[in-house]
């Protein structure tokens, strides 16, 4: 199975540190994601540089300041652009024989990892949820996963994320896998009314094979 975005080796192989541990999928937010505030950058910066034209033309500013405006605009366009790539290029999912975690990164401001360990909670349900048409074509959607703590239920949502039903049914098979002793599995919500809920071993009888070094 293809990712749209797949996360370098170097990026993630710091986060795999735990003995046996191995990757199951390390990927990003699909590349779609970043055309809406990008557009909305280009848009903002199209507007600001068409008024400072229009303000030149009026005879009310010179040519120093349509030089200077423009250039401002410019750099300020680019400089966010590069912003909302790196964002999007270091906000990683990365999911291990061991561990969940979600990576966000944009040097030098600020670096936060939210991990959820495998061996410390029961998952009790992944949903997969995929909205609107531009999802369904691109084939774009969210992972939930619902895990009891000791004294309260948590989520961990993979939203964004290229083929989430493939994912979801082979996370489910994987986290089923290792929790083969335990006194419940783990249930997996699919689009079909009928049976809304499916146990995985009903969807992904086999056990989870080998994945690549790059995902599934």
């Amino acid at each position: 199975m293809k990712n749209a975005a797949l996360a370098p080796p170097l990026t993630y192989r710091k986060f795999i540190s735990l003995p046996d541990e191995r990757l199951f999928l390390a990927t990003r937010t699909h590349w779609f994601t970043l055309i809406p505030p990008t557009a909305a950058v280009a848009f903002i910066s199209i507007f600001l540089l068409s008024s400072i034209f229009m303000f030149f033309l009026s005879g009310w500013y010179d040519i120093k300041f349509l030089a200077t405006g423009s250039l401002g605009v410019v750099t300020v366009t680019f400089a966010v652009i590069a912003t909302i790539l790196v964002e999007w290029y270091y906000h990683l999912y990365i999911i291990t024989t061991h561990k969940i975690l979600e990576v966000r990164y944009l040097p030098p401001f600020y670096h936060s990892v939210n991990d959820v360990l495998l061996d410390q909670v029961r998952c009790t349900e992944i949903d997969v949820k995929t909205s609107g048409i531009i999802n369904e074509l691109l084939n774009i959607g969210n992972i939930t996963l619902t895990f009891d703590r000791p004294t309260h239920q948590e989520e961990f949502v993979l939203a964004d994320i290229s083929n989430p039903d493939a994912i979801g049914m082979h996370l489910g098979d994987m986290l089923d896998t290792m929790k083969r002793n335990a006194s419940s599995q783990v249930w997996y919500r699919t689009h079909d009314n009928n049976r809304p809920f499916r146990f995985t071993d009903d969807i992904y009888p086999k056990p989870i094979s080998e994945v690549s070094q790059y995902g599934i």
